[in-house]
């Protein structure tokens, strides 16, 4: 079993995006990852994930499937585009598996 040190140190070179209208959600989850050693970039939109991609190497991507503006799946699709390595996980509040079929078929890693 490995000690929370190793743990930490195989982490955190690992470079999460993760998007989120909701503040509240954003501050939890990246406070999550940040503790356990990820190190976090957040984006609130479209727009600054994109941003955030084009700047920044992102092993993964976790992205809310529901935003104003562009949804979780079109941000997926269109950061692919950008960096066809970047792995994506969309997660919902509201989830369905017709949402999560459509997101795995169009490229999702998980849901």
């Amino acid at each position: 079993m490995r000690s929370d040190n190793e743990m930490s140190e195989k982490t955190k070179q690992k470079r999460i995006l993760l998007v989120d209208d909701d503040a509240n959600v954003l501050a939890v989850i990246s406070d999550l990852l940040k503790s356990t050693g990820y190190a976090v970039y957040e984006a609130s939109d479209a727009q600054e994930a994109t941003r955030v991609v084009k700047e920044e190497f992102i092993d993964l991507a976790l992205i809310d499937l529901r935003m104003p503006g562009t949804d979780g799946i079109d941000l997926m699709l269109s950061l692919k585009k950008m960096k066809l390595h970047l792995r994506v996980i969309i997660y919902s509040g509201y989830p369905s598996i017709n949402t999560a079929i459509d997101a795995l078929k169009k490229g999702a890693d998980n849901y």
